[in-house]
């Protein structure tokens, strides 16, 4: 629940057919216990809260644009004649009697988007919702998701932390505690501001769609960067056992180029010996030649 003093631009709005029960009344406030039906045929317990001098006749009654909160399911009703009970002979209970056909629950609001699917065919979205002077700003909470029909099959959810309007049906109460919707129409108004994020608790302030594809960029590059540390602290291993072994094939040569030097001055010596053994010829003498006389 908000402050008392909190004023918030979002709201979430009820229309369907409801049936009310008994009635507890103090100061002319009354509390009315409510039965509705979601679209999958479940019977859900919720709460109205109506001011009126009587109160309401039990019966089933069909109402319109009425504020509603879903933690808990509760309904303020700011004039009794903002219902409308529906005669006995038309509520259903006669079969052979001509009714009025069953309607769905029908919501209408303007939320922030919390988290979204990966192929942006679901998300949550929250808000509060200014029921009465009693109860103040309610919190309300659901899972909105487009039905997997040709109809729907190009539209997609706005980005994460976006201001929305939206109309939904309601379906069922799902297993993690959310009242599953299908989306009827749902438009982006603009990025949600700080204050509202931080009183429905959903992370830091982002720049909607844009924020959303940046973040989904970042997560990417780390993976890759991770990816490519790994490999890098494989191949070190190789290029040592490559070094290892070209080294080891250097040493080999420079202790042949050792083994080898050696030799060199037996050659040397060879040689002188060679010149020994051979015989030393003088210098031919020149003679001048001198003609006849």
């Amino acid at each position: 629940m908000a402050g008392k003093n909190s004023k918030w631009p979002t709201h979430l709005n009820l229309s369907g057919e409801l049936i009310l029960g008994k009635s507890a009344s103090k100061d002319n406030v009354n509390e009315v216990s409510t039965t509705m039906y979601s679209h999958d045929g479940q019977e859900h317990a919720a709460s109205l809260n109506v001011w009126g001098r009587d109160p309401p006749e039990q019966g089933t009654y069909l109402l319109t644009n009425i504020p509603f909160a879903t933690t808990p399911l509760r309904l303020g009703v700011g004039d009794a004649a903002e219902m409308r009970l529906v005669p006995d002979e038309f509520d259903g209970i006669e079969s052979d009697l001509p009714s009025l056909p069953p309607t769905f629950i029908f919501l209408s609001g303007i939320g922030v988007i919390g988290a979204v699917d990966a192929d942006r065919k679901g998300c949550t979205v929250s808000g509060f919702t200014y029921l009465n002077k009693k109860h103040g700003w309610q919190k309300y909470a659901l899972r909105l998701e487009f039905e997997d029909t040709a109809r729907w099959a190009a539209w997609t959810v706005p980005g994460s932390r976006s201001l929305v309007t939206f109309d939904a049906i309601m379906v069922e109460h799902g297993y993690d505690g959310f009242y599953k919707c299908y989306i009827r129409r749902i438009t982006s108004i603009h990025d949600a501001d700080r204050g509202l994020l931080l009183a429905l608790n959903i992370g830091s302030p982002g720049g909607g769609d844009r924020a959303e594809r940046l973040r989904q960029a970042r997560a990417a590059k780390a993976a890759a960067d991770t990816k490519g540390k790994a490999k890098e602290s494989e191949e070190p291993d190789h290029r040592k056992t490559r070094g290892e072994g070209s080294g080891s094939r250097a040493r080999e040569e420079d202790a042949d180029e050792k083994e080898a030097e050696p030799e060199e001055p037996e050659a040397a010596s060879s040689a002188e010996g060679k010149d020994e053994d051979e015989p030393v010829t003088p210098p031919a003498r020149k003679v001048r030649r001198t003609g006849s006389k």
